[in-house]
């Protein structure tokens, strides 16, 4: 089976493009690999293999191999992080701060924070990426107590817990949108039925495409939450049936708060382990062939109080929440920086 199709009129492959060589990923399953002319009109051409021969293609990612993959730099022994930098007075307070999100140029940061006898959230900006962050400013969403926030890329769409009204400490996932990063938020929307339960939905984020929504729940365990995820065929329609991912993301742990790679490669996600005790770990998911993931660790942390960790789009920073010696108040807002090892440093 041959097709032909234009650049950026689909939105579900990924291509990987190094000189004449390329390969073609068909959500996860490799379609092809070999060399192609790639003409200036436009217009590439390739063979699926019979395992991708009925896949609709919806998006194209040209990969540049010749620097490392978000992925590649938080796995690779080659990397390793700096020390934990505290975010300052103009963000945090003497009360608690938490789960915090960045948009994709790094220059708008929202998160949770109890200040003044209430939880909030607080939003601060910056000029450029190296600049320090300005003062924290409270935002008013229709007078609504969200929590977990995520960030879209552009800042104008924001997903969060809030009560489900039900009378219990059950959560619903909302979604809430502005005109601009500086308009007012508009009116929550209940992301319905086929997203939310009765139990606890939290810590929501959608994939770069906007055609997956990953989020944690406990609708099937007693008060430990796991990693649910629920598809669309466009990013303008309705969520389908919220489905369980398998082991090895879930296990018998709470897991929590997945964020999926700015590349659309995997997403991240925090695990509270069971042994060593008082230990948390932060882990990177892959998509394998068919539905399975590849589940590697980013590290493993002895104090709990870490929280779950959001990547800069490059993966070269993580802000995370934690109670840790230098800080303002309780829980604050961190900065850590991954960054080549220097030569001859034993990995």
């Amino acid at each position: 089976m041959r097709k032909t199709i234009r650049y950026g009129d689909y939105n579900a492959v990924r291509l990987r493009v190094v000189g004449r060589r390329t390969e073609l990923m068909v959500n996860g399953v490799a379609a092809s690999d070999g060399e192609y002319d790639l003409p200036a009109d436009g217009r590439f051409q390739w063979q699926l293999t019979p395992a991708c021969a009925e896949l609709r293609v919806r998006t194209i990612r040209f990969t540049d191999l010749s620097k490392p993959s978000v992925a590649d730099i938080l796995t690779s022994p080659d990397w390793e992080w700096t020390k934990p930098e505290n975010l300052g007075a103009k963000v945090n307070s003497d009360g608690d701060e938490s789960d915090p999100t960045l948009t994709a140029d790094s220059l708008c940061l929202m998160f949770r924070s109890y200040r003044d006898g209430k939880f909030g959230l607080y939003e601060c900006r910056r000029k450029t990426p190296l600049e320090p962050w300005g003062e924290a400013v409270s935002w008013s969403v229709a007078g609504a107590s969200l929590s977990t926030p995520f960030l879209t890329a552009d800042g104008l769409t924001l997903l969060s817990s809030y009560a489900n009204g039900m009378g219990t400490e059950a959560t619903d996932i909302w979604l809430v949108q502005r005109e601009t990063r500086d308009a007012a938020w508009g009116q929550p929307k209940n992301l319905g039925p086929n997203v939310n339960s009765p139990k606890r939905e939290n810590y929501p984020a959608l994939s770069p495409d906007r055609l997956t929504l990953y989020f944690t729940s406990d609708r099937d365990r007693d008060g430990d939450t796991d990693v649910w995820v629920c598809r669309r065929p466009t990013p303008d329609a309705e969520f389908g049936k919220a489905e369980k991912l398998g082991a090895p993301v879930n296990s018998d742990a709470v897991e929590l708060a997945p964020r999926p790679l700015a590349d659309g490669s995997g997403f991240t996600f925090w695990r509270k382990l069971r042994m060593p005790q008082n230990s948390i770990e932060w882990l990177l998911a892959t998509p394998k062939v068919g539905s399975e993931w590849d589940v590697r660790s980013l590290g493993v942390f002895r104090d709990p109080a870490y929280g779950p960790p959001t990547f800069a789009n490059d993966g070269r920073s993580v802000l995370f929440h934690a109670v840790l010696p230098g800080g303002q108040g309780k829980n604050d807002l961190w900065q850590m920086r991954r960054v080549p090892k220097a030569k001859g440093t034993t990995p």
